[in-house]
């Protein structure tokens, strides 16, 4: 679950302006996310967790933007 508070916050950041504290947060969320593919036992489950849309989005850096 830290990853995705992790992601969450970056997106906030990003949207208060706030770049490179977004990078930052969303570079942590991708390591833990590695962390986790690369000890989860199996090479399926490594995959279905890495395919996920949630786990995509931080590891290609795809910050959200909130409209408002």
């Amino acid at each position: 679950i830290l990853w995705q508070i992790l992601a969450t916050i970056s997106d906030l950041e990003m949207n208060s302006g706030n770049q490179s504290e977004a990078e930052m947060l969303n570079s942590q969320a991708r390591d833990i996310i590695v962390f986790i593919a690369n000890h989860c036992g199996s090479e399926s489950l490594r995959d279905s967790f890495l395919s996920q849309p949630a786990v995509e989005r931080v590891l290609t850096g795809s910050m959200m933007r909130i409209p408002g």
